[in-house]
């Protein structure tokens, strides 16, 4: 984030954008240049997210139905259990997961939060002895290879996801012809819409965000998740 002081000086600041518990974040792009940049992107978001709290707190989740989980093969050897292996590609296997994390977000809503808490963030801080793990979707090139259920699902999940601390980020092709009803107003309701290109009208732009050590990141995740 630039801000011009005056006519000879200009400060530059990190830009923040809330996100766990906040809201879900959306890549618009129009091509595959700014597709291919959207997903460096991505990788950086994902870094930070792992890091932001103590190794294994933060659950990763992939969908990636086009490149068959190349778009995110920088965390594919994270544990096991915290999100590395191989990412979801078919209907059966996306079905699957976005059902898992449904009823994920149903159970932290219903028996942590109910009515005493506003978010996953104050039950932590709560009930600190047993806090419940962040959990993170990627969703590569959406809407493609997403049939109608798998997008309700997708819906429902971005909607009701962050309270719970479940948080999105998609890479979108908003050139994708989608039936079923499906309305991009309805999406970009609940998302914030970060863009790649300057000078993008009503987005949010990422500006000089070099690439991370991501291959470093994981081997510290991984070695932190073993002796946690």
């Amino acid at each position: 984030l630039s801000i011009k002081l005056s006519t000879t000086h200009r400060i530059t600041l990190p830009r923040f954008i809330p996100f766990f518990n906040q809201s879900n974040i959306s890549f618009d792009c129009q091509n595959s240049q700014e597709t291919n940049e959207a997903i460096r992107q991505s990788h950086n978001l994902i870094s930070r997210a792992l890091l932001s709290l103590p190794p294994g707190k933060v659950k990763l989740s992939v969908i990636d139905p086009q490149k068959l989980g190349a778009n995110a093969a920088p965390f594919t050897p994270l544990k096991k259990e915290i999100g590395g292996g191989l990412a979801s590609n078919l209907n059966a296997d996306i079905e699957n997961k976005l059902a898992s994390v449904i009823r994920n977000i149903e159970r932290i809503i219903g028996r942590c939060l109910q009515n005493k808490y506003a978010d996953l963030a104050a039950y932590n801080i709560a009930i600190k002895d047993v806090p419940e793990d962040y959990s993170l979707l990627v969703i590569y090139d959406f809407p493609h290879g997403l049939d109608d259920s798998a997008i309700k699902k997708i819906l429902t999940i971005i909607k009701s996801g962050p309270r719970a601390g479940v948080s999105s980020i998609f890479i979108t092709d908003r050139s994708a012809q989608i039936q079923y009803g499906f309305k991009w107003a309805d999406f970009d309701a609940q998302t914030t819409k970060l863009s790649v290109q300057s000078g993008t009208t009503g987005n949010i732009t990422l500006e000089n965000d070099k690439s991370l050590p991501h291959d470093s990141i994981v081997l510290y995740i991984n070695k932190k998740y073993d002796v946690a």
